[in-house]
Parts: C-alpha cells; sequence; structure tokens
C-alpha cells in the first residue's frame, strides 16, 4: 500500500509537471500562431492579350499590401499574397481561384481584369464562401447574382454612361453622333445604355458601329463614321483601341468637333506622340485629382515607381487592397465570414473615392468628365467637381 501511494504521488507530481509544461509550452506558441501570415490570393492576367493592365492591376495590390506590411501588417500578422495567372480567361480564372482557396488556403481573393474571368472567379469564391474583391469589372450581370461575397469597387458602367450621356446634352449638345464600340459585353452594354440615355435626354440618335477588341485597323468602321459628318464621336473600347482609334482616324482625316473615350488615352504605348488635347474622358479616378487619399497615392506611386505616371488600373487595386486590410482590421475572426462580414459594413475614403458597398456588392461611386487640356485631363463636368471649363473646339492630332 506504502509503495502505491508513493507511486501515486509520483505520478500526480508528474502529470502536475508535465501540465506546467505544457501550458509554458502553450504560452509560446500562441503568439507564434498569432504571427502567422495572413493568406490573400491575388488573381490576375500576366500573360495573354491583357497581361500589360494585369501588370497594372497587380502593381495596386502590391503597393497598398507593402505598405500595410513595412508598417507592421495587421495587428502584428503580415499579409502574404499568393499570384496566379488567369490569361484574363474565365475557364483559366475558375482554377486558378480554385487552387488558391483549396491549397494556398487564402481568406480572401483581389480579384482578376475584366469581367468574363471576374464572374468566374467569383462564382467559384462564393461557393467556398470567400470574399472576392474586384477591382476592374463593370458588367450589370455581375451584381445580378446575388452574391454574398462578392464585393466590387467599379461603381459599374451604367451610372458612368447615363453621366456621359447627361455631359453630352447638357454641354456639348450634338446633333448628330456616332458611337464606336468593341464586340466585348461590357462595351456593347455600355453603348446600349449611353444611346437609351442619350436618346432621352436630348434627343439624339447614336449610329453605332462595332469593331473587334484590340483590333490594329478601324480604318473600314472609320471610313463609314466620316461618312456620316458626326459631331461627335464616343468611343468604348480598350486602351490599346483608343490609341488604335486617334491615329487611324488622323490619318483618314476624320476630325469631329468632339471625341469621346473610356479610360486614359495615354495609357496606351501605341498613343505615344500624339497630342490628346480636347479629348473627352469618362471615369471615377483621374491623376491629379484633389483629395488626401488620392495625394497620397500618388505620391507612393511615384515613389516607388519614378518613371510612370500614376495609373488607373493600379489606382482601383490599391483601393481593393485598401477595403481588404480594412476589413482585416475590423473583422471578428479572420476567415471567409468574418473577413466578408467586415467588408459589408465598409465606409472608408479612398482614392477613387468613398468606398461603401451596396447590398449586392457595388460600391456606391461618382463618375466624372475629364478633358485633356495642355497635357493634362482636368475635370469639366458635373459643375460639383470641375476644375476648368470644357474646351468646345476640334481635336488637332499630332504635336
Amino acid at each position: 500500500m506504502a509503495a502505491r501511494t508513493a507511486f501515486q504521488n509520483l505520478a500526480g507530481r508528474l502529470a502536475i509537471a508535465v501540465g506546467a509544461t505544457a501550458l509554458s509550452l502553450c504560452a509560446h506558441v500562441a503568439p507564434a500562431a498569432a504571427a502567422d501570415p495572413i493568406k490573400v490570393g491575388i488573381v490576375v492576367p500576366l500573360s495573354g492579350a491583357q497581361a500589360g493592365s494585369g501588370e497594372l492591376v497587380l502593381r495596386g495590390y502590391r503597393l497598398h499590401i507593402d505598405e500595410v506590411n513595412a508598417s507592421g501588417g495587421v495587428a502584428g500578422r503580415k499579409i502574404e499574397l499568393f499570384t496566379e495567372d488567369d490569361r484574363a480567361d474565365a475557364t483559366t480564372s475558375t482554377s486558378a481561384v480554385e487552387k488558391l482557396i483549396s491549397q494556398r488556403g487564402v481568406v480572401a481573393i483581389l480579384g482578376s481584369y475584366g469581367s468574363a474571368p471576374t464572374t468566374t472567379g467569383s462564382d467559384v469564391s462564393e461557393r467556398h464562401k470567400i470574399p472576392y474583391i474586384a477591382a476592374h469589372a463593370g458588367e450589370l450581370r455581375l451584381h445580378q447574382r446575388g452574391l454574398r461575397f462578392f464585393f466590387n469597387i467599379h461603381p459599374g458602367g451604367p451610372p458612368r454612361d447615363v453621366a456621359l450621356a447627361t455631359f453630352f446634352a447638357e454641354v456639348l449638345k450634338p446633333k448628330s453622333v456616332a458611337g464606336l464600340h468593341s464586340n466585348q459585353a461590357w462595351s456593347i452594354e455600355g453603348m446600349k445604355t449611353l444611346a437609351t440615355a442619350l436618346k432621352e435626354k436630348a434627343g439624339v440618335e447614336i449610329r453605332q458601329d462595332e469593331f473587334p477588341a484590340n483590333t490594329p485597323d478601324m480604318s473600314g468602321q472609320l471610313t463609314r463614321i466620316k461618312a456620316g459628318k458626326p459631331d461627335l464621336v464616343s468611343l468604348y473600347g480598350l486602351d490599346s483601341d483608343n490609341a488604335t482609334f486617334l491615329r487611324q482616324a488622323l490619318e483618314l482625316g476624320l476630325n469631329p468637333r468632339h471625341i469621346s473615350v473610356l479610360g486614359d488615352v495615354r495609357a496606351s504605348k501605341a498613343a505615344a506622340g500624339l497630342n490628346f488635347d480636347t479629348v473627352l474622358m469618362c471615369d471615377d479616378w483621374f491623376v491629379g485629382l484633389p483629395g488626401a487619399e488620392n495625394e497620397k497615392y500618388e505620391r507612393l506611386y511615384r515613389t516607388k515607381f519614378p518613371k510612370d505616371t500614376p495609373d488607373r488600373f493600379a489606382v482601383k487595386a490599391y483601393a481593393a487592397a485598401q477595403v481588404l486590410v480594412d476589413a482585416l482590421k475590423r473583422a471578428r475572426s479572420i476567415d471567409g465570414q468574418g473577413v466578408r462580414d467586415a467588408l459589408s459594413a465598409t465606409d472608408i475614403p479612398t482614392p477613387v473615392g468613398q468606398a461603401k458597398f451596396k447590398e449586392d456588392g457595388q460600391r456606391l461611386g461618382t463618375f466624372v468628365v475629364a478633358q485633356y487640356q495642355k497635357g493634362a485631363p482636368v475635370v469639366v463636368y458635373p459643375e460639383s467637381a470641375r476644375t476648368s471649363d470644357a474646351q468646345l473646339r476640334n481635336w488637332r492630332g499630332f504635336r
């Protein structure tokens, strides 16, 4: 009995010692676990026709995440990025998002360039209940799917198209308009909305023509437009399409009173040597817009990329990364559901304006019309944001 008691006492002391050691080890392990990186996935086209735009989107994501990590991360945890190339292809984007979630264990996805890959990628993300934040996808259908884990920095195409039609009707007052759009779904949708809104606001029909996206030759379409002698030509295409349009318009002698494009015509290298003065653009951001958040973004961008002008693709991605980091800081748990709940309550300033989402995940945003004047874009509409009057004179082409 005495031997058994002694043994029990020894066992008890050993159990206490082992327990204390385990608690001590847990005390050391817990902080290490808390310091594990937060895994975030990025899906962008890094090869294929949209690789240039994809690189700029990736640049914007990294610009903000690097800034956050350099400042200590989120509650002491660095953000670890995993990047997949989806070639802006819907099928490839599906597998890329699946890999990031299933193999990498990411808690959120920073999305692709374009509506097609964004649609399929966010479908996968929704199935796994992992938030997907898009930076460059504007089609209306994205927000008609009833998704709960999809959030979009782009304020959407229809508000942009209506804003542009309103500017045409109130300021330009054209009597004849030609519309030229690419064969992409977003471009077709945008031109249709623009035409409907302009008809309602000014009673003017838009004569429409179509071209293949990224085409090197629009001469057939431009010849038809020239024959119609329109006051205004409005182009819905990619940045490379803007450059092709302007260059061939010069070659063919097409010189309407007003030219309108989407985005920044300087973004394509093919536009080198062109004079952009009086060309009109519509977007929710342009370089040089006033405001503390945009000034900070442009300063960071110029410091990191001193040879480049702050970019519209990068700025939306930067804003998307801002929104994600803000949600990570507020989330009750760093998992898909926790991050999603925090994203739905977002209300923060970004370089592209206040980030606050509607129930369908689309950001509430404001579009402005800008015009190149003396080599730089200035806001000419609406009145509340105007920094200069619109110059109502014909475009002159080359410098």
